[in-house]
């Protein structure tokens, strides 16, 4: 039985949305039976606005909220310190929720009876609060066990038992954690296993809202356009870790440390062609990876 709920929360320049992501998990911590311990790690990761004062100010007056500040600021990075540094019960359901997100009253709740309904899982996926018809589709995925949003979701102690056990750690620069860890909890650790249904479970109960960018404004259009090229990145990178796992290596816990050691595995057909859009992404990342890989 899990007795232990330690929360993570990865912030990055994150001013503006933090003190209602923390006063969210606050009250959803305050519906916890009583006999669950919890704590709460706040890893700031390179912020460069008042992130930082904010997040002491907030941990000054509870107990049960620690702050970490770190200069890197790479969300890989901050989830190894959380998950090796900061985690202090091997037994306690890790919860991971994003700076920007604010959770459901009852979310956490869910979570622990999710963990103890689905004792042999790996990763408890929450869903999006509902906006539009695409959240529909998001929310059918995820409670197939088909689908992870890094903003919040939870790993049970047999994953992490595991992870410490085979050292497995995020590749530092590496874009969509939550992506690569579905891989990783789905295929049991090593790819040649295949998918494997059950180890990833969504959790209907468990909800959370988060910052939607809608490109109404200049502002928006440039943040917009980053993610855009984010996205791109994240492609690459992953059909990078995919040949390196066929053919070098298919345990995932081999990784290393940085992603930029799996540019070499860069081929041309891992640029996409479905539209003229990603297609000039692609080709752009592609161009700026090889520019990296010579550089190193």
């Amino acid at each position: 039985m899990i007795r232990h709920i330690e929360v993570c929360v990865v912030a990055h320049n994150e001013e503006e949305f933090i003190v209602q992501c923390l006063e969210s998990i606050e009250v959803a911590l305050a519906n916890l039976p009583e006999s669950t311990a919890f704590k709460v790690h706040i890893v700031n990761n390179g912020s460069s606005d008042s992130s930082d004062s904010i997040i002491d100010s907030f941990c000054s007056t509870r107990d049960n909220f620690d702050a970490k500040h770190i200069k890197l600021g790479d969300k890989s990075n901050a989830w190894n310190v959380a998950i090796y540094e900061l985690v202090q019960n091997s037994e306690s359901l890790i919860v991971m929720v994003d700076g920007d997100c604010t959770i459901s009253a009852d979310s956490l709740v869910a979570l622990l009876e999710g963990a103890k309904s689905n004792t042999d899982a790996y990763l408890l996926a929450a869903i999006p609060e509902p906006i539009g018809r695409y959240s529909e589709t998001i929310t059918r995925n995820t409670l197939n066990g088909k689908a992870l949003n890094g903003n919040f979701y939870a790993i049970t102690p047999l994953f992490h038992e595991k992870i410490q056990q085979t050292g497995f750690m995020l590749p530092v620069g590496l874009i969509g954690d939550d992506s690569l860890l579905a891989w990783v909890a789905q295929c049991d650790f090593k790819l040649s296993n295949g998918v494997e249904n059950g180890l990833m479970v969504g959790i209907k109960g468990a909800l959370f809202g988060y910052h939607r960018l809608v490109p109404n404004t200049f502002k928006n259009i440039k943040m917009y356009w980053r993610r855009l090229q984010r996205y791109s990145l994240r492609h690459i990178q992953q059909n990078c870790i995919k040949a390196y796992l066929t053919l070098e290596n298919d345990d995932f816990a081999s990784l290393p440390s940085h992603v930029v050691d799996l540019y070499r595995y860069h081929r041309p057909e891992h640029i996409r062609t479905d539209n003229r859009l990603n297609t000039f992404l692609d080709t752009r990342t592609s161009k700026q990876i090889k520019n990296i890989s010579v550089k190193k």
